[in-house]
């Protein structure tokens, strides 16, 4: 399986700088009510708070739910391009991340030929950018049961994907097109313990 690369811009008026901010990896600032820090790989209940999101605020469209989570930043999730020179670059640290065994799936479709919140046919858009024709659904397994993680990719100019799952820090190879590794990530304990509050809470 290839691996799925993308880049997330990060504004250093509000987020960690990377030494602090990879302590516990690219962490959503919030996890979905109702589903406790705990399960944050029990891709399961995300999926069923994306899909209940997708049907209120998108109205079951999801092009129409596309459309709002491009319109401002959601605390439930990262926001990703898949290529990085439109990675919000020129707001600080731009992160790259390579997703290990990921896989690309279309939406079900209805009878209408319109997207619905379920999962559909396993397509091949992990790569082959060109191909992309539709919004679609990011896993690292076959199936939502057996994923660590849970991206929803935009037909949009900008190829973007939205992540509601945390993304380990060994997925993180570069940083500002600099080798992640080179990073001396802080330690949690030498943090005052004003930060220390505030860092925990980005952690599981």
């Amino acid at each position: 399986m290839a691996n799925f690369v993308c880049h997330r811009g990060e504004d250093p008026d509000n987020w960690y700088p990377p030494e602090v901010r990879l302590i516990y990896g690219l962490t959503v600032r919030q996890p979905w009510p109702g589903v406790r820090p705990s399960d944050k790989f029990d891709v399961t209940k995300i999926w069923a708070e994306l899909q209940k999101d997708i049907k209120q605020r998108g109205h079951e469209n999801v092009n129409m739910y596309t459309q709002t989570l491009r319109q401002a930043g959601q605390p439930v999730a990262l926001a990703f391009s898949r290529e990085y020179d439109k990675a919000y670059s020129h707001k600080g640290n731009v992160y790259s991340v390579s997703i290990p065994g990921a896989r690309t799936f279309r939406f079900a479709e209805s009878t209408r030929n319109k997207c619905v919140p379920a999962l559909g046919k396993e397509v091949d858009w992990v790569t082959d950018h060109a191909a992309i024709d539709d919004h679609y659904l990011v896993l690292n397994a076959d199936s939502i049961a057996g994923s660590t993680v849970l991206g929803l990719g935009h037909r949009s100019s900008g190829l973007e994907v939205t992540f509601f799952t945390d993304l380990p820090r060994q997925w993180v190879t570069q940083v500002n097109k600099e080798p992640a590794s080179d990073i001396e990530v802080t330690d949690l304990n030498k943090l005052d313990i004003d930060t220390r509050i505030k860092v925990q809470k980005l952690g599981r």
